[in-house]
């Protein structure tokens, strides 16, 4: 089966990767390329060796992961995997399972016998199509909630009927979410359905593709200590007053005390904004801020949300996305959370 796809694959890569290898392995003058039409024959040292060319038409991990497992290693050939763009994580996995790799972006890694020609840092030729992050973008709104839902409980088996109407959305959908996944090697299929894998990876990208986009943000003064400012947005929610909910330091610090914080980050309704400010004897200021009002861009970033010593928090995850890109130890925010997500 993962040969037949191999072959389906083969008219979607530039006939120039091929080429690429040819060039590489030709100007090491210790080789000499016997035959050079299809798969290689070289001689190395006093050395012959078969070189195989295996084409794909993408570098996915979970796709990569699957045709390394059915090569069968065989002595004097090499085996040579050839994409239009070879990732980090990919690399490494050819790399510790002895087969090398070359793609469109110049990046390389050949090692046999004598030979050992490695290039890296090279960047991705092709632009990348939106469907290989939009699962991940704040516009996929749909997505969003399967992923949060998937996170929400990182060691359950899903069935696909049971998500989707977990998530209230169609099979289809799942679908969807599921093969983005499972390109990436994020997800595991087990006899229960499948799962999540490699958490902490789909996370950080998650959290680089999410933070492309800047939330919008009111920056204001509150008087008082940021105990007290806390305090008193519960105290407006609970007397009928505009909701509210906690993330950034403030609301990690609900879930794991890790980082000492100067300024207060809480999601509010666009519309509420004058209305929360005028009750908390605040003002919109372009320094010296000590609340962040964000403007959720959808409910799905309230979803999970709970009460936590008396204030009102979003979930660890989202609490992780917003913390990355902050700056004074939001990274370090970001793995408090991390690990409390980890132990669910």
């Amino acid at each position: 089966m993962i040969f037949t796809d191999l072959v389906k694959m083969e008219i979607s890569v530039k006939k120039n990767t091929e080429d690429r290898v040819r060039e590489v392995l030709g100007s090491i003058p210790a080789v000499k390329i016997l035959h050079g039409n299809g798969d290689l024959q070289v001689k190395a040292g006093d050395q012959t060796y078969c070189i195989q060319l295996l084409k794909l038409a993408a570098g996915y991990p979970g796709h990569v992961k699957r045709v390394i497992s059915g090569i069968e290693q065989t002595v004097n050939c090499y085996k040579i995997i050839l994409v239009p763009f070879m990732a980090g994580k990919t690399a490494e996995l050819c790399k510790e399972s002895g087969i090398g790799f070359c793609d469109d972006a110049g990046n390389c890694h050949i090692a046999f016998g004598p030979v050992y020609v490695s290039v890296n840092g090279k960047k991705n030729p092709h632009a990348p199509g939106r469907g290989l992050k939009s699962v991940f973008e704040r516009s996929s709104v749909v997505s969003s909630k399967v992923l949060r839902m998937l996170v929400n409980q990182p060691k359950r088996a899903w069935k696909t009927e049971e998500l989707a109407e977990s998530a209230g959305c169609s099979l289809g959908q799942i679908a969807k979410v599921k093969k983005f996944l499972e390109k990436n090697d994020w997800v595991s299929r087990v006899e229960e359905g499948f799962k999540l894998k490699n958490l902490e990876e789909m996370l950080n990208r998650w959290a680089e593709v999410y933070n492309a986009r800047q939330n919008d943000v009111v920056e204001c003064y509150v008087p008082g200590n940021l105990a007290e400012i806390e305090s008193r947005l519960e105290n407006i929610r609970m007397q009928g007053g505009p909701d509210y909910c906690l993330t950034g330091f403030s609301g990690g610090n609900r879930y794991s005390p890790t980082v000492r914080y100067s300024k207060i980050h809480v999601y509010v309704e666009e519309s509420a904004v004058e209305t929360m400010l005028q009750q908390l004897e605040g003002k919109r200021v372009e320094s010296g801020a000590n609340l962040s009002l964000i403007i959720p861009y959808n409910d799905c970033v309230l979803i999970n949300s709970k009460i936590i010593k008396e204030s009102k928090v979003v979930s660890p995850l989202q609490i992780y996305l917003d913390c990355k890109p902050l700056k004074s130890r939001g990274e370090e925010m970001a793995e408090g959370v991390l690990r409390v997500i980890k132990t669910w």
